[in-house]
This record gives C-alpha cells, structure tokens and sequence, in this order.
C-alpha cells in the first residue's frame, strides 16, 4: 500500500507540474521587474529635477528660472504618479487573475480526486 501511496503521489506532483496555470511565467516576472526599473527611474529623474531646483534656489534665481524648474517638478511628478498608477493596476490585475487561477483549480481538484484516484489506479 505504501508503494502505492508513493506512485500516487509522484504521479500527482507530476500531473501538478504539468498545469501551466500553477507555473510562475518568466514573461510575467519579466514584466514586473521593468516596471519596477521604470518606477526607480522615473523617482531619480525626480530627484535630479528637485536637486537642481534647491540648487538653483540656494542663489538669487530669476522668477523666470524658478518657474520653469517647478513646471520641470511637476512634469515629472506627473509622469512618476501615472507609471505608479499603472504599476498598481497592472498588481490588482494578476492579483485578480491568480485568485481566478487558485479558485479554478481548487475546485477542479476536489471535484475530480476520485476521478483521478481512479484513474491512477487503473494505471498501476
């Protein structure tokens, strides 16, 4: 009974490695690493921009340079908060897709155990 069990399992794990909805893409972890990398990016554009501000403040700026650095903050504000925005959607949307994952074969699972013992069963 125990060699049983053990093919049982082994051709479980088998069967399991063979659903590629359990498998962590590379696309996806690819993905999400460059938007990462877009996101550190876009905050270093901003630091740079708000250093050359203080810079630029530290002496007696013309209003007119003042104006246009601050036009130069907000625009990269702007651009950091609309890649965040989509980073976030982007994390609600595989969340939303693996809990549709998780949820199809949990139940697909406990529905076709005795199918499945079955089947292996037969097999051996």
């Amino acid at each position: 009974i125990a060699v049983q069990e053990s093919v049982a399992q082994l051709f479980m794990a088998l069967k399991v490695q063979g659903y590629p909805t359990l498998k962590v893409p590379y696309e996806t972890l690819n993905k999400r690493f460059r938007a990462t990398q877009n996101i550190d990016r876009e905050t270093s554009h901003v630091t740079m921009v708000v250093a050359e501000l203080e810079k630029t403040l530290s002496g007696c700026p013309a209003v007119d340079s003042v104006v246009s650095l601050l036009d130069g903050v907000v625009e990269k504000l702007s651009v950091l908060k609309r890649k965040a925005v989509e980073s976030i959607q982007a994390e609600d949307e595989t969340c939303l897709e693996n809990t549709h994952t998780h949820t199809h074969t949990h139940t697909h699972t406990h529905t076709h155990v005795g199918k499945h013992l079955y089947w292996v069963q037969g097999i051996i």
